[in-house]
C-alpha cells in the first residue's frame, strides 16, 4: 500500500497532468481491493505467437487475497499453449504451504508441496485489480502491476483530457514513443482504451472494447467483458474476449479451499516435497496422504511432473532393476538349456 500510494503520488503531482487524472482514481479504487473471487472464460479468436490456441477456451477461478499471502487459483483450459489436449490444474497457498496440482484426476502426475519456499513451474498468477486498466492478453497479464497502471499517468510527458461525443478521452503520451488513450462513460469508467508506439520497428497497436453490467447502484463496478485486440505492422495477431465475473470483493478467503482435502487429489497420487523430486513423501488414501500405501508401490507409480519425459531416480532405478533381472532369467534359461543338448 505504501509503495502504491508513493507512486499516486508522483502521478497527482507530476506537470502533466497537473490535478489527477480519473485513470488513476480508479487506480485509487482498485487498490481497495484487498480480497475477492474472480470467475474468468476467455475466448481466444486469434494467438499470433501461440498458434495452437485459436479457438480454445480458458476458464480460471481465482480466489485472491491482493497481497498473495493466500489464494486458490484453478485453470482449465480446452487447449494449452503447445496444442495439448484438456487439461486443469490446481494452485493454493494458505500462508505456509503451497499445494499444486498439475494435471487434474490424472495420479500418474505427483502433487507437489512445498513449505518455506515458493514452487517452481507452477501457474502465473496475475493482479485481478488491473482487469480494464491495463490491457495486456491473458497470457501477459501476470507482468502488470496497479503500479504499472499509474505510472502511465505519472510518467507521461503530455495529457490531454477532453469531453467528446465518446465520452471523457484522456490520451498520455510517452517519451518512447508510446500513446495511451481512455475513454470513460458518464460513470467514470474506461470503456475503450488504444495503445500505440509508432516508433518501433514493428509498430504494435492494442484495442480493448469494455463493458459493463447496467446495475449502478454496485459500489464497484467491475468490467463484465473485455475484447481485446493486438496489432502489429497493421495486422490483427492476438483476439481474445474476456467474460468477467467479479463475485465476491473483500470478503476473506476460506482457507479450506487451500487443503489438499479441498483441491481433491485422485486416490492413489503420491507426492513429493520441496521440488525434492527424488523422494515419495506419501500416496493420496482419498481422505490424506499416508506415507506408505501397499495398494500402490513405488514400482507401479509412474511418476511425472511435466518437465521432461522422465520420472525421479527412483523410478528409473526400478525400472532398471526390472530389466536387469529379465536379463538375468534368460541367460540362466539359456544356459539351463545347452546343459541339457
Amino acid at each position: 500500500m505504501f509503495q502504491f500510494m508513493l507512486v499516486l503520488l508522483g502521478a497527482v503531482c507530476a506537470d502533466s497532468p497537473s490535478e489527477e487524472s480519473q485513470l488513476t482514481r480508479l487506480a485509487r479504487e482498485r487498490d481497495s481491493i484487498h480480497s475477492g473471487e474472480l470467475r474468468l472464460e476467455l475466448e481466444f479468436k486469434s494467438c499470433g505467437p501461440y498458434a495452437p490456441l485459436a479457438g480454445a477456451t480458458w476458464k480460471p477461478h481465482y480466489w485472491f487475497r491482493s497481497d498473495r499471502s493466500a489464494f486458490r487459483y484453478d485453470l482449465w483450459k480446452s487447449v494449452d499453449q503447445n496444442g495439448g489436449g484438456t487439461t486443469e490444474s490446481r494452485f493454493a497457498f494458505d500462508g505456509e504451504v503451497y499445494r499444486v496440482i498439475d494435471v487434474v484426476g490424472n495420479p500418474r502426475h505427483a502433487t507437489r508441496e512445498f513449505v518455506g519456499m515458493k514452487p517452481e513451474a507452477v501457474t502465473e498468477l496475475f493482479d485481478p485489480r488491473v482487469i480494464g486498466l491495463q490491457l495486456e492478453s491473458f497470457l501477459a497479464l501476470h507482468n502488470s502491476t496497479l503500479e504499472d497502471v499509474v505510472r502511465i499517468a505519472a510518467n507521461a510527458e503530455t495529457f490531454r483530457a477532453e469531453q467528446t461525443a465518446e465520452g471523457l478521452v484522456e490520451t498520455y503520451g510517452h517519451k518512447g514513443g508510446a500513446t495511451y488513450r481512455y475513454v470513460f462513460d458518464r460513470r467514470g469508467l474506461p470503456v475503450r482504451f488504444e495503445a500505440i508506439n509508432p516508433k518501433l520497428a514493428t509498430e504494435i497497436r492494442y484495442v480493448a472494447e469494455i463493458g459493463y453490467g447496467s446495475d449502478d447502484s454496485e459500489r464497484m463496478v467491475f468490467p463484465q467483458r473485455i475484447d481485446f485486440q493486438r496489432f502489429e505492422a497493421g495486422t490483427l495477431v492476438t483476439h481474445e474476449i474476456w467474460n468477467i465475473a467479479l463475485t465476491k470483493v473483500n470478503e476473506p478467503i476460506d482457507l479450506a479451499l487451500c487443503t489438499w482435502k479441498s483441491l481433491e487429489p485422485v486416490e492413489g497420487t503420491p507426492l513429493v516435497r520441496d521440488n525434492d523430486n527424488s523422494k515419495l513423501a506419501g500416496v493420496w488414501n482419498g481422505v490424506r496422504y499416508e506415507p506408505e500405501n501397499p495398494r500402490f508401490p513405488q514400482m507401479n507409480m509412474e511418476l511425472n511432473l511435466g518437465k521432461d519425459g522422465g520420472g525421479p531416480p527412483w523410478v528409473m532405478m526400478a525400472l532398471a532393476g526390472i530389466l536387469l533381472a529379465a536379463m538375468v532369467a534368460v541367460l540362466m534359461r539359456r544356459i539351463a538349456v545347452g546343459r541339457h543338448t
